[in-house]
């Protein structure tokens, strides 16, 4: 387990070219083909520079003002995904455009996985899901993140998956909302 310390010095050395608003911050080398994208009824230019993006127009998963953060170091964060179908549903976002996990330095991909891992603990721990989906897809935002999703044999979709065709009309999630609270409270004090 790191420190602070040991994160925030190992964080510190990674090429900073953009923000972790995605602005890009410098513009030494040159960019490759850029590629247009419709995600969320915008419309966002991608560039791929060396093995970072820059999405001009904004990124949704940069944005944090329409997220729940229930936790943050200087790799990622952790969002709340307010689904009522799938209560304790999280991402785990990169602060930073890498379209792949082979993108990163290892350590960073083991840092990330890491607090995946420990999203998971605390979601199985604390709401007793059936199972647990781990996604990291990145079709639509070329931006690496995880989905945490819990999953319960009575949700609206089991057993395909969260965005295949409903199974269940009428699920039946044995959630309560002191559970969801219990939850938020242990996401926010998490130790990867």
């Amino acid at each position: 387990m790191r420190s602070k310390w040991q994160l925030m010095r190992f964080c510190s050395a990674v090429p900073a070219t953009f923000s972790t608003t995605g602005q890009l911050q410098s513009l030494s080398g040159h960019d490759s083909i850029h590629a247009p994208i419709v995600y969320g009824g915008g419309l966002f230019i991608i560039r791929r520079k060396h093995k970072e993006i820059v999405m001009d127009g904004g990124c949704v998963l940069c944005n944090d003002h329409d997220q729940q953060v229930v936790w943050r170091d200087e790799l990622c964060r952790v969002i709340w995904v307010n689904d009522p179908d799938y209560p304790g549903f999280c991402r785990v976002i990169l602060n930073r455009h890498v379209a792949e996990m082979t993108d990163l330095p290892a350590q960073e991909r083991d840092w990330l996985m890491e607090v995946v891992f420990a999203v998971e603990r605390e979601v199985r721990d604390t709401l007793h899901p059936d199972k647990i989906n781990l996604a990291s897809l990145g079709n639509m935002v070329p931006h690496v993140h995880w989905h945490v999703i819990p999953r319960w044999h009575t949700d609206r979709h089991f057993p395909g998956s969260v965005w295949s065709a409903p199974q269940n009309e009428n699920p039946l999630l044995p959630v309560t909302a002191d559970m969801i609270e219990r939850l938020k409270q242990r996401l926010q004090q998490l130790a990867p």
